[in-house]
């Protein structure tokens, strides 16, 4: 449900049975949360947990309700909110079975770090976020009654300052199941380069094809710089130049790694673009062919209050597109190579987690 929360007195009305869980809390089963909005009464698809006295709800649902748009830029490790009155709010997800009493959970708000005592977390394989947090952070006042069990949610922000809509986008969210997708991390040169992983089923050998869908997020820029390693079964780490087979994201460009070099192609590199590529691998002739076979526009700017400057590519391949060079030799100086069996990513920059991912793994045409 998206509408437009402009009024000067605004009151959310949700009422459900809250589910107390662990860290303190007691006394407080099946006692009944209300929250109310504007005397409308609406039922979260999970019920509302309650830790260290701490209302949180579904996530999804929570910032629908107050009006924003959001992207699980690193999904279920962190999440962005965007508003149209230029709230930034990244919320990292913790898993409930690793919070500790008495320890504080980073927050960023418009880049201003805050420490929490109860933070966003997982609960039976869903996001919840602390209620009073996100709403008195983008402008709301909230009121808890204990007699009652009540919170009423008023807006503080005159409407004269508020945005003419909200700013709610359909943006590109990385699937609940993890199974088949891997997230980019930041490079760790102190600790030896790619630390994002993923085990193919088994070492494949001979002629390999592999194909992937791969989406960049909102930060992406011409600036970017990240990489896709193919190597061998049980490779979970290394450097640059450990890589046979390394397709890199830089310079607003794709380019391919050929023997020492590598060389560029003019297919773009953007923000909210997913690309289906196909790699076929010979290993034993130590080479390889590299294929856009599209690249699909997710949406076009969809923060322009956080992205003012960023212009998408106006072309987007509906066509495959077999990148040069072709029948390219795997890198120079890089470990054997006699199977297929893993990919890396890793990304340079200011980002930590999430810049790209990729998903809907498969290898000689089977889903990894």
């Amino acid at each position: 449900m998206k509408k437009r929360i402009l009024a000067v007195v605004l009151v959310i009305a949700l009422s459900v049975v809250a589910m107390p869980i662990g860290l303190g809390a007691a006394n407080e089963a099946d006692r009944t949360v209300t929250v109310k909005i504007d005397g409308e009464v609406i039922n979260f698809s999970d019920a509302p947990v309650i830790v260290n006295g701490r209302t949180l709800v579904p996530f999804r649902e929570l910032f629908d309700i107050l009006g924003f748009g959001f992207w699980y830029g690193q999904r279920a490790i962190s999440v962005t909110a965007l508003s149209g009155a230029d709230f930034t709010i990244r919320l990292p997800i913790q898993e409930y079975a690793e919070l500790a009493d008495g320890a504080t959970y980073p927050a960023i708000v418009n880049g201003r770090p805050i420490e929490l005592d109860v933070p966003a977390m997982r609960v039976v394989g869903r996001a919840f976020a602390p209620l009073r947090f996100v709403a008195e952070t983008v402008g709301y006042s909230v009121d808890w009654c204990e007699d009652t069990w009540t919170v009423e949610i008023i807006p503080i922000i005159p409407e004269a300052l508020a945005p003419p809509n909200p700013f709610i986008i359909e943006v590109v969210e990385i699937p609940e199941d993890r199974e088949n997708i891997l997230i980019s991390t930041r490079h760790n040169h102190a600790l030896g380069g790619f630390n994002s992983s993923f085990q193919l089923a088994e070492a494949f050998t001979g002629i390999v094809t592999v194909e992937f869908d791969l989406t960049f997020g909102p930060e992406v820029d011409a600036t970017s710089d990240a990489t896709v390693v193919i190597a061998q079964h049980g490779r979970i780490g290394g450097t640059y130049q450990n890589m046979p087979i390394l397709i890199q994201f830089a310079r607003g460009s794709i380019n391919v790694r050929h023997g020492p070099i590598y060389v560029n192609s003019t297919v773009p590199v953007a923000a909210n673009l997913e690309y289906s590529f196909r790699i076929v691998i010979d290993l034993d002739a130590g080479t390889y062919n590299v294929y856009v076979v599209s690249v699909t526009r997710i949406t076009e700017n969809p923060w322009p209050n956080f992205f003012p400057e960023w212009v998408p590519p106006s072309v987007v391949y509906s066509e495959e597109i077999h990148l040069e060079p072709r029948d390219a030799d795997f890198r120079t100086g890089a470990d054997p190579f006699p199977n297929v069996g893993s990919i890396l990513l890793t990304h340079e920059g200011p980002v930590e987690e999430g810049l790209f991912w990729i998903e809907n793994i498969r290898v000689n045409g089977i889903l990894q």
